[in-house]
């Protein structure tokens, strides 16, 4: 065998396999399955909504006067705390107060002066023109940990 392809072409069985191959991944595209390795192309290709969420943290020190924390300025581990806060649900639970814990841990390492956190989810409305492209329309506290002023 020298490696060369024969002069016959491609096998039956190629053929086969590269035409259901095919097929899987336009069936999938156009029924609008997610099941990996096939997609519907949908990962990185959902529209921007107009409104957009996330969470920020209110760290008050004794006076009560407070200060944004983003979760970007606290450690590595804490980065990604907002995906956590999402499942978290509307009503109190034990792991909320963990978590809000934890967080009021962080942020007394980065601003020693705080006593109280406040969890505030703020959502966003996306306009254009503006110099950060987006004006907060909301701020809900949704977890409150520590001792208050």
């Amino acid at each position: 065998m020298t490696g060369s392809v024969g002069a016959g072409g491609p096998t039956r069985l190629q053929r086969r396999v590269v035409l259901g191959t095919l097929g899987l991944l336009l069936l999938t595209g156009l029924v609008g399955v997610e099941a990996w390795p096939l997609s519907a192309w949908r990962l990185f290709s959902e529209p921007r909504r107009a409104e957009l969420g996330g969470f920020v943290l209110e760290a008050r020190n004794a006076d009560g006067a407070g200060e944004r924390v983003s979760l970007s300025q606290l450690p590595l581990g804490f980065r990604f705390a907002g995906r956590a806060l999402e499942d978290l649900g509307p009503r109190p639970s034990a792991r909320g107060a963990e978590l809000c814990g934890a967080l009021l841990d962080a942020v007394r390492a980065e601003r020693p002066g705080t006593t109280q956190l406040d969890v505030v989810r703020v959502r966003h409305r996306l306009v254009e023109g503006g110099r950060r492209g987006s004006v907060e329309v909301a701020a809900d506290v949704v977890l409150t940990c520590g001792s208050g002023p």
